[in-house]
């Protein structure tokens, strides 16, 4: 039989009538349509490029490596010991290896019918893809001659060109005013800092002394909240004055997700490529979508 007498490799893995026979049940058990190939070569890097979910596509891998190993050590027991193929043992094997492959439990299976049936098969534990936590996000006013304030940082790098934002908003949800500048070569989380003590000193400068700070960091929130001072040496001294001047305020902190905190990104954005520092005293022209959103109280949805 060709296993025993092909001197030819490629044949003896690919085209000879029993191996053609165990790939065929592979590529069924997988959903997929035997391939051609002229070589064996090809043929691995074919169907390797076959897309699975991450669970199936290792159980795939190691279905294309366990086959080609069964029918080599199917054809020497053939040379050797003069045993007769049988492809149900052969199967078997295959199925074994793969369902030990799963040891790891790597990834997740697509919740589909089809990946459902192909681990069915195989008598493999699904593993299924966590279905995604919905946060409903939405921005708040403050309460009666109260300010709120958002702030941002950004960089464009880690380190990279980076800029801090803000925009001062009243109860009614009306803009008091906003501000961007550049910070140079910075990280993200120092231009979040030196955006929320910008914010604090302007509010303190201009009577705003019931502030509500809102940002999408935690850090920040923490900082706030524990008065820590660990802080980059830079900022410490304007850290120690915010410190100071929200004792003496009217002042809460909160954070909100970055779905909820576009304006002051978009803020910090523009910062970041600024020439100097900005205020402005109405609605930048390129916030005016994402204002009109937090104003009419629109949600945004948070995919976790």
């Amino acid at each position: 039989m060709c296993l025993v007498h092909n001197e030819n490799h490629d044949h003896l893995f690919l085209n000879c009538k029993f191996a053609k026979s165990i790939w065929q049940s592979v590529f069924n058990l997988f959903g997929r349509r035997m391939i051609e190939a002229g070589s064996l070569k090809s043929f691995i890097e074919q169907v390797l490029l076959f897309t699975f979910s991450s669970q199936v596509a290792v159980l795939w891998c190691s279905a294309v490596v366990q086959t080609i190993w069964v029918i080599w050590k199917l054809r020497n027991a053939a040379i050797f010991e003069d045993s007769i193929p049988n492809i149900h043992l052969a199967l078997r094997k295959i199925w074994s290896s793969i369902k030990e492959s799963d040891f790891f439990r790597i990834g997740c299976m697509s919740n589909s019918m089809v990946d459902l049936n192909i681990l069915r098969l195989l008598q493999i534990t699904c593993k299924p893809t966590t279905a995604p936590k919905i946060i409903p996000v939405t921005w708040h006013t403050p309460l009666s001659n109260w300010t709120k304030v958002n702030t941002d940082g950004s960089a464009l790098g880690a380190p990279g060109a980076a800029g801090g934002g803000g925009i001062f908003r009243n109860s009614a949800g009306f803009t008091k005013g906003s501000f961007a500048f550049p910070l140079g070569n910075e990280f993200a989380f120092a231009a979040e800092i030196a955006a929320a003590i910008m914010a604090v000193d302007i509010a303190w400068k201009r009577g705003w002394h019931s502030l509500w700070l809102e940002c999408d960091s935690t850090f920040m929130v923490q900082l706030f909240t524990s008065k820590s001072k660990n802080v980059p040496w830079e900022y410490l001294h304007d850290w120690l004055s915010c410190l100071h001047q929200i004792s003496k305020m009217n002042f809460q902190v909160s954070h909100i997700y970055r779905e909820g905190n576009r304006v002051a990104d978009l803020l910090a954005k523009h910062g970041a490529t600024a020439a100097s520092y900005i205020w402005r005293s109405s609605v930048p022209n390129f916030c005016n979508s994402v204002i009109y959103q937090d104003f009419s109280r629109q949600t945004s949805y948070r995919f976790c």
